[in-house]
């Protein structure tokens, strides 16, 4: 299974702000470009459609930035459920 770029970005996102929750500053968009050497650009496509869907809060201006929504320990629920939904789709693709 390939990943595409775009979701490849999303979780290196999610990532670096799970890593950096106790931060006392906000993270940036440009901090985790030049954390992973990927194009900014592409990165506040992913960010605004984080933001957008809830897993991220944003904050703009002077000392703006962002982070998890809520704690990484809380999404670990989520991510259990994905991961079945994961494997029944790929089940139900192997059996075609």
């Amino acid at each position: 299974m390939r990943l595409t770029i775009f979701t490849d970005y999303t979780l290196r996102v999610l990532i670096y702000l799970g890593a950096h929750q106790d931060d006392a500053r906000l993270s940036t968009i440009s901090d985790i470009a030049g954390s992973y050497g990927i194009s900014r650009n592409h990165l506040m496509k992913v960010v605004h459609q984080l933001a957008k869907l809830g897993y991220i809060e944003t904050t703009r201006g002077k000392g703006g930035g962002m982070r998890l929504a809520r704690a990484p320990e809380r999404s670990e629920e989520h991510t259990s459920e994905l991961q079945s939904r994961l494997h029944l789709v790929c089940r139900l693709l192997l059996e075609k």
